[in-house]
């Protein structure tokens, strides 16, 4: 077998393994913060998604989420009773909401953005200095070809 033949095969073999361990560490490191402040993955990653002072509106934040308009609503109503956003009706469409973080949601993004930060500077500390730079454009790259999977698959599923 040809020796590209064969390194291909091995990172499709390998390529779901590593991708799965990433994820399930990225999963804890939220769970962690979800518990701290009371929070689901999902709700903790829409108050990430979020800029403070930026009003967004409930299609916007399904499209950057990737989730359905019923989830974004659960997660939402969620959030609203916790204190961390407040939502108002949209002034031209009453289907759709207008959602803001409240102070303590600022508050929170901020922790968690922090708390991130701290968890990426540990895990970069375990990586031998001459590879980080390797690091950020494999992962940008690897999120391209997801995103461009996923939306080809979105694709495919509407027509």
């Amino acid at each position: 077998m040809p020796a590209k033949k064969k390194e291909s095969i091995e990172v499709s073999y390998r390529m779901p393994v590593l991708v799965r361990k990433l994820s399930q560490c990225f999963t804890m490191t939220q769970d962690g913060i979800g518990k701290k402040y009371d929070l689901t993955v999902a709700e903790a990653a829409l108050i990430s998604a979020m800029e403070p002072g930026r009003k967004l509106c409930s299609t916007a934040l399904m499209e950057r989420q990737g989730v359905s308009k019923g989830r974004i609503s659960r997660i939402v109503e969620s959030l609203s009773r916790k204190g961390y956003l407040v939502k108002s009706e949209h002034h031209a469409d009453r289907r759709h909401h207008i959602i803001e973080l409240t102070d303590r949601g600022r508050e929170v993004r901020q922790a968690i953005a922090e708390e991130q930060a701290e968890q990426c500077h540990r895990v970069l500390s375990q990586v031998p200095e001459d590879k980080r730079g390797l690091i950020v454009p494999a992962l940008e790259q690897l999120v391209r070809a997801l995103e461009q999977v996923r939306h080809a698959g979105n694709g495919s599923e509407e027509e």
